[in-house]
């Protein structure tokens, strides 16, 4: 994915996952533009945001299928991600393999 991720949380047990910009796969380029709604927990004691899929919202220019946007960038509807304090209120997140190399302002 060329693009950017964004994370807002909405109260203490739901988050809203943004995602913009390009998905390259083996099916072809697609434009991405749609937030998914996340229950989460989150564990402090190893800083690791455990992630349910809830909900999804693709606006009219996201032209990725939903099966394709799953399989290319979630593999399932549940999945950890692990926040790392880079400074002050900023983290970067990250799943189990691979940065996100999105930043979050608390």
């Amino acid at each position: 994915m060329d693009g950017n991720l964004s994370l807002t949380t909405l109260g203490n047990k739901r988050l809203a996952l943004g995602f913009s910009g390009k998905l390259h796969t083996d099916k072809g380029s697609f434009t991405l533009s749609r937030t998914l709604m996340m229950d989460y927990i989150y564990h402090a004691e190893n800083n690791i945001l455990e992630l349910n899929y809830a909900a999804s919202h693709a606006t009219n220019v996201d032209t990725a299928p939903e099966d394709v946007f799953f399989h290319a960038l979630l593999k399932g509807r549940l999945f950890i991600l692990k926040l790392s304090r880079l400074s002050g209120n900023t983290l970067l997140i990250s799943d189990a393999t691979t940065p996100l190399y999105a930043c979050v302002n608390q």
